[in-house]
């Protein structure tokens, strides 16, 4: 096996979490918030590892540009609508998420023409993800586990600056798409003057 596939491997045992997550976190067991909080920040230590190693190694692939994200994205909303669905983060939350992502996928499909091109994650993606994960990880420890309600108000004050970030890494997002459509303006060009 290829080292530059571990990230890779990784991305598909992080996609594999999701319905353990979601089997768990239901579960009629007095300690399913425990084991769910633990489905979920094996999750995320996937999620920095593979970025590391594909970062620090140049260990990055065509499959993982795909794997990566899908699975970043899936944990992530799975457990947003897991916790909208218990009440814990309000629906506007989660809607918001969804919004984003599907800014992401389709402002890249229109500006780059083509869906078989894909921009690799970047540093403020995965910091984004880690605050992400952070504020779900809490979350998770003071409402399910120590039974501490959290107010609507403490709610916005957690989420909101993550999705705020969020939304500031779609907008760096927009502008590496731009950057990649402007590249490959320019080989079209390019080949077209020396034919």
């Amino acid at each position: 096996m290829k080292a530059a596939y571990i990230p890779n491997i990784l991305s598909v045992v992080r996609l594999l979490t999701v319905p353990c997550f979601v089997a768990v976190f239901f579960w009629d067991y007095p300690d399913h918030a425990i084991w769910a909080l633990l489905i979920f920040a094996f999750a995320g230590a996937t999620d920095i590892v593979d970025g590391y190693l594909a970062g620090h190694f140049n260990w990055i692939t065509n499959v993982g540009k795909l794997l990566d994200p899908l699975a970043d994205k899936s944990i992530q909303l799975t457990v947003l609508i897991c916790l909208t669905v218990k009440g814990i983060v309000p629906i506007y939350i989660a809607c918001l998420f969804v919004a984003k992502e599907l800014f992401m996928i389709v402002g890249a499909a229109v500006v780059l023409g083509k869906i078989n091109v894909t921009v690799k994650s970047n540093w403020y993606g995965k910091a984004a993800s880690v605050l992400f994960y952070a504020v779900t990880l809490l979350s998770i420890i003071l409402v399910l586990i120590f039974r501490i309600g959290i107010s609507p108000l403490w709610t916005n004050v957690m989420y909101l600056p993550v999705f705020a970030v969020m939304a500031a890494v779609a907008v760096f997002y927009v502008l590496d798409i731009l950057s990649i459509k402007k590249k490959l303006d320019a080989e079209t060009a390019a080949r077209a003057a020396a034919q």
